[in-house]
């Protein structure tokens, strides 16, 4: 099958074209399915461990969905990078005002306990919720230029420009859209087959680890 054949957004099982090629891979840099979609679509060229996409010929990026969700490669890291350390940030600025704002003292008790975490690049989704309906608030106060030393603070202006007066969520969310995008996305599954994903409102991050967002498509 060629590319441009492909219809979207539905599973195609795989075929004879593919059976002699095993699913799982453990060649360094290649992910499980992959060699098995590029058979399926009669490509030839190989997507290196530093190339930022899998399927070269047709702009591709491949995801295993079999278990769970997966992380994003490479060129989603500075995005991602930038979400945490804008949390840094919020949590320096809540440990500096926290005896005089409650804001601040909220937001430090929720973020304390997980600070080694994020220091490593983790953000849990339990975390994401617990801080996108304070982070509305804070953003809310910064844009509305609130009279309190507290929302004057350089550190949570910096977080608001990441932010975007955006949530964390949505913030995430975006990154992981992203990958189909700018690329053409291609989701494959050890019994189902492979997929070509456009609908990106099926696509979210449910939390980054090792500072790279995870995507999860829904199907």
């Amino acid at each position: 099958m060629k590319f441009e054949d492909v219809v979207p957004n539905i599973w195609n099982p795989w075929t004879t074209l593919s059976s002699d090629i095993p699913f799982i891979d453990n060649t360094k840099g290649i992910g499980n399915g992959e060699k098995k979609v590029r058979e399926e679509l009669g490509l030839s060229i190989e997507g290196g461990q530093n190339d930022v996409c899998d399927l070269p010929e047709i702009n591709g990026t491949v995801k295993n969905v079999t278990n769970d969700n997966c992380r994003l490669g490479a060129d989603s890291q500075e995005r991602s990078a930038e979400l945490v350390i804008s949390l840094i940030m919020l949590y320096r600025w809540s440990n500096r005002y926290k005896t005089n704002n409650f804001r601040a003292k909220e937001t430090y008790e929720i973020l304390d306990p997980h600070m080694s975490n994020i220091r490593r690049g983790e953000i849990s989704g339990k975390l994401c919720t617990k801080l996108d309906e304070l982070s509305e608030v804070i953003l809310t106060c910064v844009s509305a230029k609130v009279h309190c030393d507290a929302f004057k603070c350089v550190l949570l202006e910096e977080f608001s420009s990441i932010f975007e007066n955006k949530s964390l969520k949505k913030n995430m969310d975006e990154v992981a859209k992203r990958e189909a995008i700018d690329k053409h996305l291609i989701i494959v599954h050890e019994r189902h087959g492979w997929q070509y994903v456009t609908d990106v409102e099926r696509i979210t991050c449910p939390r980054i680890t090792q500072y790279k967002c995870r995507i999860n498509i829904n199907f």
